[in-house]
């Protein structure tokens, strides 16, 4: 698998994963980069010179960039001009790539681990430990398809809005639980959507000022329709008699 970018003209910069025919393999190694170019963000947080593609909007490009500037693998490819209806030059195409991405992507985290490491902070706020990320590895990924591991990016932003805005509590239980859903071999796939989709739901009404949430009675049977999917699944349903309480509280309140 490949990353092949090109940049210039009237285009302007486009990035394509190619190399690979499966489409959700691509769509699962956006998704996780995504996930990097939000880490990203964290990890260059107290650093006072910021690279210039740090600013990137768009999460996943973020991380891209930041393999083509840091990984060490990027190679330059062909250039073409553009033409104008007159036949004249109206802009220069740029080209190029980096083969083998999977490999380099993994060898640039474990690189800047080592000098930006995303450690958990004790924020001493009711003995609760700093939420910065949700973790799953790369066994976890496979049990995963492409719409599920774009829910877990979605959760581990609003998880991580949460805890900035010290609603540790939630933060923490949402967590918790979508990290056992995404281990989890017990549950069958489209319950592990349904799942996963639901706590997408509730980090995102989580987030939202309790004006703007929608109604509690929806919320609660949003979340009430977790344990009963869980139920067959021996370390899920501990995960929510530990955590399902906090969030059910959350809402209620």
């Amino acid at each position: 698998m490949r990353l092949d970018v090109q940049w210039g003209g009237s285009t302007g910069e486009g990035w394509r994963i190619a190399g690979v025919g499966q489409t959700h393999v691509v769509a699962q190694f956006h998704a996780l980069s995504a996930i990097a170019g939000d880490a990203l963000v964290r990890a260059f947080i107290g650093v006072p010179q910021k690279p210039d593609w740090l600013s990137d909007s768009e999460s996943a490009r973020r991380w891209f960039r930041a393999l083509k500037e840091l990984g060490g693998a990027f190679q330059y490819r062909q250039m073409f001009h553009e033409l104008d209806e007159n036949g004249n030059k109206a802009g220069t195409v740029h080209t190029g790539g980096i083969d083998n991405i999977v490999e380099v992507a993994a060898n640039l985290c474990l690189t800047l681990h080592r000098s930006l490491p995303l450690c958990s902070e004790s924020n001493n706020v009711e003995g609760q430990t700093r939420v910065t990320n949700i973790n799953f590895n790369n066994s976890q990924v496979g049990f995963l398809n492409s719409g599920q591991i774009q829910n877990v990016e979605s959760i581990a932003v609003n998880v991580s809005q949460l805890q900035d805005s010290g609603s540790n509590n939630i933060a923490e239980a949402i967590k918790q639980l979508t990290q056992a859903v995404t281990a989890s071999q017990e549950l069958q796939d489209t319950d592990k959507t349904i799942v996963l989709e639901q706590l997408e739901e509730l980090s995102k009404q989580a987030v939202l000022a309790p004006e703007q949430r929608a109604k509690s009675g929806v919320l609660k049977a949003i979340a009430m329709g977790i344990p009963t999917t869980l139920a067959a699944a021996g370390s899920c349903a501990e995960a929510w008699s530990r955590w399902g309480p906090v969030i059910l509280d959350f809402f209620t309140r």
